[in-house]
């Protein structure tokens, strides 16, 4: 019944069918009609309360509607309304949450659920949430229908649940997920056929299809972008299942031209008649739809050797027409319950995630890569951010917490506080050292967006300061027409993307998906404009100086590391010729985008020459001397500096900052989540790099993991006052081949703030004991440990964590540095809190190790292949077991005697007996403690 209701509201909007479906809804609803038009204003009218619900356990929830002047569209108006929402919720005061109603005169509408969050134990009517449904006419809304159609209204917590925008990414994740494994294989017949490529090529293939979907994926946002007229970026006739019946052949005969022939060329450079309504369409920069002479199999013609089926895109952009999509990117504090930017990050972490015939493995552990959640990303970004605008501003960490919060700004800032912190992020550099998909660098633009608009909302304060700094004349005429539209959004983040943020990744497929979540985000807040020339969109930047795909890990050797083996480029003018070819690349297109090109590549060359010349023979022997970076590939300093090519697609294996960025002075912040890959990893997957990572790394000792290199690395990429955040596993606080990581942080005092989560899994897919590691270049002498005991309210928690606030899910407990003990080979870490800190000292002090007690201590049963040997048990019978293999994907039974209780890591748990969820296949008879 409610559902029936709910679709007369989509297909006939008015309040009495509203009315009627809160009705159908909940019996605990109660119509209650107010007039509220003092909240009405010049972009609001006939505000009216509807009703009320009373959940039985005494929260309350008010329902209001108000009619939106001028229309309803995707970011019409969003912060307005959020903002009348708030207001009436502080001033009403008596109820714990609002559903609040903008519609429009065309049965258009925006369905909010907003509540405060609490502060520790207290609720708080200045930290809110606020989660949206935009129902459109020209959509299925099949995801409201459907999540609100079928939820129970019995508490507010439900409630939320229908508003759960993490289900919805998952949903929508599995349908990409299939389309994916229908193109690259997995575990079914290949639909899609490459040029030229083995069929046991399974990268080529998985990049292809990840390279495809993002792009797609990416059209598709631009098709939801619109002018006032509601006309989009890309038409519909292009881009929709209906395109793809009437277009046979699609692939080559539309979508391959709307990347390679559209979106990649100027209007006046097109074909006629290339695409109908092509030039509608904009030329979009930026590299992005740049074709892969190899990988894309495209060079100015379509090779129809290369075949996608119809079917696949008539089914796939089915899927994609059945969910709405925003163009905005959610925060954690104001998310619309649909399809948003971010989520391609989720799409590329994931889709990696495939099997590894060699190793039979996922490729996400191969690689050791792992996707962050967004509420980690923002705990780590604010804490990052608020010690370097305490050290570099000089302002207070309250207000700073206050400008990094989603709420009004505070109006107690001078302005000569507020230019020191324009100047302060002016200059700010920030890397992500494995990158991924992006998360953090976009969690920075954000963050710094989010305060620039705070204290200096039209960029008058800026404008002051920096303008006249700027060299590029192309970039300083922008920036003037924009302001002058008043678009200062788009200027802010093209000015915080020029200058501050940067990121590595060894895979180039992730450095491409990480630009392209920076190019959303920037045509996010361009002002369409149907009448004026490219319809006002100007070309994108160009990001290869911002993120690049190279190994983070190998340094090229420098005169710090050897003296005589390489001349420091830094005393020449080259060097400056350089930065501003670099500034002036950044918003190039055309002709002189490929002018400044091939002057970075002359100027390069001429370094190298000049040095050449004037190096004695001594000198110039030792710089042509080959450099070993591993056992099996040896190469010259000036191989490797010609292995960067910074216009092609190519990884390099070596990076460095000055090189390839023109970062000479490091960087203020160092963030990110490293890869997780133990020793043996490494050696299946990077045998070649396995010597130089011992020979370079003070923490690649013994059983090693990835992780502890990164960890070592960013600290080295920090300048002396820099910050260092990262997301890692905390066994090598205890294990023993942490030992030289410890003393490496402890020697240089280097720990500032440690976040545990102690049995709490941050990684969904994955059995991994997670800290939050934040280190300083300068030496402290005290840090924070904080113990988060769940993440079930894990945004509500880490908000709580940020100002210290008492919070029953998290304990807080300031430690001073840890010291070297000259008495101990080994300095393990032991940061207990409260009681658990009490009963650890009481072991210590008086309990045996198993080290006293045993004379060796062997590692587990090792199977080398869990994945065959290992059963989840199902159910047991008398004489058999029912379990799930993860080998043959399917239920199977097993006589008892055939297996034995398998216990792994997992299983065990603090002051909780060890339960065996698993069995190993084990044919063997132990007799007098062999097998048999």
């Amino acid at each position: 019944m409610s559902e029936d209701r709910l679709s007369r509201v989509v297909e006939d909007f008015n309040y009495r069918n509203l009315n009627l479906f809160f009705r159908s809804k909940c019996e605990n609803f109660a119509e209650a009609p107010g007039n509220l038009s003092q909240y009405d204003d010049e972009r609001f009218n006939d505000f009216q309360k509807l009703g009320e619900i009373r959940f039985d356990n005494g929260d309350k929830l008010v329902i209001t509607a108000s009619l939106v002047i001028g229309g309803l569209s995707e970011r019409t108006g969003k912060k307005a309304q959020y903002d009348k929402a708030k207001k009436i919720l502080r001033e009403l005061a008596v109820y714990d949450a609002g559903f609040f109603i903008y519609h429009d005169n065309s049965g258009n509408f925006r369905f909010s659920l907003i509540y405060g969050q609490a502060e520790g134990t207290k609720k708080s009517w200045s930290n809110f949430r606020r989660f949206t449904y935009l129902v459109s006419q020209d959509q299925t809304n099949k995801t409201f229908r459907m999540r609100v159609g079928e939820c129970i209204f019995s508490s507010l917590e439900n409630v939320k649940d229908a508003f759960s925008v993490e289900k919805v990414n998952k949903e929508f994740y599995n349908h990409i997920a299939e389309f994916f494994y229908r193109l690259t294989g997995y575990d079914r017949k290949r639909e899609m056929k490459l040029p030229s490529v083995s069929d046991d090529d399974k990268k080529t293939y998985q990049e292809f299809a990840v390279r495809l979907i993002g792009r797609t994926i990416f059209c598709w946002f631009l098709k939801h972008k619109k002018s006032v007229a509601e006309e989009p970026l890309v038409p519909k006739g292009i881009l929709s299942s209906d395109s793809v019946y009437i277009n046979k052949g699609y692939y080559h005969n539309v979508l391959e031209k709307l990347f390679f022939e559209v979106l990649n060329t100027p209007q006046e450079q097109r074909k006629e008649d290339i695409l109908p309504d092509a030039d509608r369409i904009p030329f979009l920069n930026g590299g992005l739809f740049e074709p892969h002479k190899v990988n894309d199999f495209y060079n100015g013609q379509p090779q129809y050797n290369l075949v996608i089926p119809d079917d696949w895109f008539e089914q796939f952009f089915g899927i994609l027409e059945q969910y709405n999509f925003t163009i905005d990117e959610n925060s954690s504090v104001d998310a619309d319950v649909s399809v948003d930017p971010e989520m391609l990050g989720r799409i590329f972490e994931n889709l990696l995630a495939e099997v590894n015939p060699e190793t039979g493995e996922t490729a996400r552990k191969s690689t050791g890569s792992y996707y962050t959640p967004r509420t980690i990303v923002d705990y780590m970004v604010d804490q990052s951010l608020k010690r370097y605008l305490v050290a570099e501003a000089g302002i207070d960490e309250n207000t700073v917490n206050g400008l990094l919060s989603y709420e009004d700004p505070d109006s107690t800032l001078t302005d000569r506080e507020k230019n020191t912190i324009i100047a302060a992020l002016d200059e700010i550099k920030i890397i992500d050292p494995a990158c991924g998909s992006g998360a953090f660098p976009m969690g920075i633009l954000h963050k710094i967006l989010l305060i620039l608009e705070k204290i200096d909302p039209e960029m008058k304060l800026w404008f002051k300061q920096k303008f006249g700094s700027i060299d590029d004349a192309l970039l300083k005429q922008e920036i003037v027409e924009r302001l002058e539209k008043e678009n200062w959004e788009y200027i802010r983040k093209l000015l915080i993307i020029r200058k501050s943020i940067y990121g590595v990744d060894i895979q180039t497929i992730a450095v491409e998906i990480s630009k392209l979540r920076f190019f959303l985000s920037l045509i996010v807040d361009e002002k369409i404009d149907d009448k004026a020339k490219y319809r006002g969109v100007k070309p994108l930047p160009n990001l290869e100086f911002k993120f690049v795909a190279a190994n983070s890990l190998i340094k090229l050797p420098t005169p710090d590391t050897n003296k005589k083996a390489l001349i420091d480029f830094e005393d020449t003018e080259s060097i400056k010729d350089l930065a501003k070819i670099r500034d002036k690349y950044f918003t190039s297109y055309g002709a002189d985008k490929i002018k400044a090109e091939q002057e970075f590549s002359a100027t390069q060359k001429k370094m190298f020459e000049f040095y050449l010349q004037n190096l004695n023979q001594e000198q110039r022997n030792l710089i042509g001397a080959v450099k070993k970076i591993n056992n099996n590939v040896g190469k010259t300093v000036t191989q490797m500096l010609s292995e960067w090519e910074p216009f092609t697609f190519k990884q390099c294996d070596w990076f460095d900052s000055k090189w390839m960025f023109g970062v000479t002075d490091n960087f203020d912040i160092v963030i990110g989540n490293p890869p997780y890959l133990r020793v043996q990893g490494i050696q299946q997957t990077q045998p070649e790099y396995m010597s130089y990572y011992r020979d370079n790394y003070q923490s690649a000792k013994g059983n090693f993991d990835l992780y502890a290199l990164f960890i070592e690395r960013g600290y080295q990429l920090l300048n002396s006052k820099g910050q260092f955040a990262y997301i890692v596993p905390h066994k090598f606080f205890q294990a023993s081949f942490g030992e030289a990581l410890r003393r490496f942080l402890t020697k240089r005092g280097a720990l500032r703030e440690v976040v545990r989560f102690g049995s709490a899994q941050v990684f969904e897919e994955s059995t991994t004991y997670t800290c939050l590691l934040f280190l300083g270049a300068e030496h402290g002498s005290s840090f924070d440990m904080l113990e988060v005991k769940t993440l079930d309210r894990g945004e509500e928690v880490l908000q709580a964590a940020r100002t210290r606030t008492k919070h029953p899910d998290y304990a807080f407990e300031p430690y001073p540095e840890p010291a070297i003990s000259q008495n101990s080979k080994s300095i393990e870490w032991d940061f207990s809190i409260g009681e658990d800190k009490r009963i650890v000292e009481r072991l210590q002090q008086h309990s045996l190790t198993l080290a006293d007690v045993t004379r060796k201590i062997f590692v587990g049963l090792q199977t080398s292949a869990d994945k065959i040997y290992v059963l989840k048990i199902l159910d047991e019978y008398t004489d058999s077991l029912l379990c799930y293999s993860n080998y043959f994907e399917e239920e199977v039974e097993i006589e008892r005697g055939l297996v034995k209780l398998f216990l792994m890591g997992k299983d065990v748990h603090r002051y909780e007996p060890a339960k065996a969820r698993n069995v190993v296949i084990f044919p063997y008879i132990i007799r007098n403690g062999r097998l048999s």
